[in-house]
């Protein structure tokens, strides 16, 4: 609470041990019961393959090594990675529901073709 309430932070972004690794899944729901009013976001390691534990804890995901060729961070975004994960986000939403959480595709490259909140 400490950080929402005094600290201000708009939101909690909760990461693997390191890039591309993801956060402890166990450990954000623990987060989502104490904090059940903040912004929480998956800032790690989240792909097409585990997108639907994460989905229902967070408010968001920013994805980067994810969805990048070969998974490795300095390559470019992989589309049909990228394609592949937005797939399995559509799946998670309700029929003719629209996207109520964002997935942002970080990346280093300014040549890469996905950027922003989809």
């Amino acid at each position: 609470m400490d950080v929402t309430d005094r600290g201000l932070a708009d939101a909690v972004i909760v990461s693997g041990r390191r890039t591309g690794d993801p956060a402890n899944l166990e450990n954000l729901i623990a987060l989502r019961r104490a904090l059940p009013d903040a912004l929480i976001v998956a800032g790690s390691g989240v792909d097409e393959q585990n997108v639907q534990s994460f989905w229902p804890h967070v408010d968001g995901i920013i994805v980067g090594t994810g969805v990048k060729e070969g998974r490795i961070t300095s390559n470019p975004v992989s589309v049909r990675d990228a394609e592949r994960l937005m797939a399995a986000v559509a799946d998670l939403q309700p029929s003719g529901g629209h996207l109520d959480k964002c997935v942002t595709f970080g990346t280093n490259q300014s040549s890469d073709p996905l950027l922003g909140c989809l």
